[in-house]
């Protein structure tokens, strides 16, 4: 067996189904196979950067390593945003790229002066990055890869593999290749653990981004109803790291660099904290140092330096221990809720969603479109049985602030890593991943031309995703900063006009253009409903900063990542 035969055996024997890439010589071995092999459908993407996005919410989405596949030299170096996006948001994602031969000469093709320098480059940004030397060590380095992506906080990992050994043979007749099995290990609930939950007044869960990677939100909402206790979850300027449903009636919203004002109050009032898949270290774990008086339990797949109000750590498959603690939980009479502090989050909640409500009604027939009042039709479009996938940039800041997920896992975004460009490439993967569901990509200009090289891959595999543009020819949170900053003076934030809909249709693909209330609303309902990929370009204002800008406790310290004490 070749390297290539090795390399495609692997990937199907550790359960994968797709692979998102783009072909060249250094791993033209792995595409001889693919010829071949019906089990595994290759998705030719047009840029490395939005070929690995895809993988990346692959990853996110089913639990399972996406997997992106690229030439040596540009062809990976082109991933790094991709792969260092899918290590802040913890997506498990395996990269094999080709590579320069293992001995060559100075500044080969597709190559520098330094033969490793791709698992340099990558090793910061993964859990794992190597070099693969013989091509019976292709085999091992992919199943340790799987083990390494999926094991603990999930994330990707890099395999570099040299083109003469990518072409060689092997020297055993026959590969042995076997999945490794995931250990499901339940964190260890103590009798004085379930004491302070059941005795404090006020306790409240707060949820990271390690909930949604091991996929029990459910289990989660289930915790909170045994408890009685508000569910507040990480989130970031362009997205929580955990979405529930807006209207769950224990969930008051997201605190971190900005914080909606329910859940800043559950926060602060509650006098218990049981933290649930936050990663400590990191700013997702800044709230933590508010839990008093009684401290933080603290639930998670790994340990670490916690702030000192952390008294308890208890270390474990997520979903596993949640569950195994939801058990002895209901093994005790319930917990009294404090219903005047559920109803003060609640109001709180309440009073929020109609200040954004007001501030939108007074545009709703205002030319071109305020974005806001886009996001409110949303809220009356999509239902259970779809998914938004958000872009970042000033219009995408308006859905995330008035969208009102009806489900879990309703709305996907890029994370903290934040890169443009991300919604039409993780629209892509979100609906190979989840076929059965309409998923629809809000995405402003800018973002869209910084991947709409991907929009054939669309109408090449008919994958019938909705993309709406809310094009207003400006880079519109850049100029939002520099309206406020440079006072009235600005640089660098006008983009030319572009008709995404003619340049849609000129390559195949369904397009509409809406410009007033009514037409974004019909054009909606007839891009859900249509069997082809669609996209609607939506002329927009940029002058509306995001309501979180005004209604949201800001934190400009966390927000940026700046450790302050």
């Amino acid at each position: 067996m070749r390297g290539g035969d090795i390399i495609v055996k692997a990937l199907m024997e550790i359960g994968s189904k797709f692979v998102f890439g783009l072909p060249g010589v250094h791993c033209l071995d792995v595409y001889r196979v693919l010829c071949s092999e019906k089990s595994i459908k290759h998705i030719l993407m047009k840029h490395e950067i939005n070929a690995g996005v895809a993988a990346d919410v692959y990853g996110r989405l089913t639990g399972e390593p996406g997997i992106v596949l690229t030439i040596a030299g540009p062809g990976a170096t082109n991933c790094v945003t991709a792969v260092a996006q899918a290590y802040a948001a913890a997506s498990p994602l395996i990269h094999i790229s080709g590579d320069i031969p293992l001995h060559p000469y100075k500044e080969p093709l597709h190559g520098v002066d330094f033969d490793d320098f791709l698992v340099r480059v990558f090793t910061p940004i993964t859990k794992w990055s190597i070099r693969v030397k013989h091509v019976d060590d292709i085999a091992p380095a992919l199943v340790r890869a799987y083990e390494t992506s999926t094991k603990g906080r999930r994330g990707p990992v890099h395999v570099s593999i040299p083109i003469d050994v990518m072409n060689s043979e092997s020297e055993s007749p026959i590969v042995d290749i076997s999945k490794p099995s995931r250990l499901c290990k339940v964190g260890e609930i103590d009798d004085e653990t379930i004491n302070r939950l059941l005795t404090a007044k006020r306790p409240i869960i707060y949820a990271g981004k390690n909930v949604s990677r091991y996929q029990c939100e459910e289990k989660l909402l289930e915790l909170c109803e045994v408890l009685h206790a508000p569910l507040i979850v990480h989130g970031r300027r362009d997205g929580n790291d955990i979405v529930v449903p807006y209207e769950h009636p224990l969930y008051a919203g997201f605190v971190g660099g900005l914080s909606h004002p329910a859940a800043f109050h559950a926060l602060k009032a509650s006098d218990l904290i049981l933290s649930v898949g936050i990663r400590l270290g990191c700013g997702e774990a800044a709230p933590l140092k508010d839990a008093k008086p009684l401290g933080c339990i603290h639930i998670d797949v790994e340990g670490g330096a916690a702030p000192a109000t952390v008294n308890k750590i208890i270390v474990g498959d997520i979903k596993e221990t949640i569950s195994a603690l939801i058990d002895r939980l209901k093994s005790f009479p319930p917990r009294e809720p404090d219903t005047i502090f559920l109803k003060e989050i609640m109001e709180i909640k309440r009073q929020t969603a109609e200040k954004i409500e007001r501030e939108i009604e007074v545009h709703k027939n205002s030319s071109p479109l305020h974005p806001g009042v886009i996001a409110k039709i949303l809220n009356s479009t999509l239902g259970e049985d779809s998914i938004l996938v958000l872009d970042c940039g000033l219009s995408t800041f308006w859905v995330r602030d008035v969208y009102k997920s009806p489900c879990i896992r309703g709305v996907l975004s890029p994370g903290g890593y934040g890169s443009m460009g991300f919604a039409l490439p993780a629209s892509i993967a979100t609906k190979i991943a989840y076929p059965e569901k309409k998923v629809f990509a809000a995405v402003g200009d800018g973002g869209l031309l910084m991947s709409y090289s991907d929009l054939p891959t669309l109408v090449e595999n008919n994958i019938n995703v909705v993309i709406a543009v809310f094009n207003d020819s400006k880079y519109g949170q850049v100029w939002q900063l520099q309206k406020k900053l440079f006072r009235d003076q600005f640089i660098a934030v006008d983009l030319q006009k572009v008709d995404f809909a003619r340049i849609f249709e000129a390559i195949g693909g369904k397009s509409i253009s809406a410009e007033t209330f009514d037409e974004v609303k019909v054009a909606f309902d007839e891009a859900l409903g249509s069997s082809r990929p669609v996209l609607i370009d939506i002329k927009t204002d940029f002058r509306y900063n995001a309501p979180g800008s005004e209604l949201f406790i800001q934190n400009q310290d966390l927000e940026i990542g700046r450790i302050t004490d």
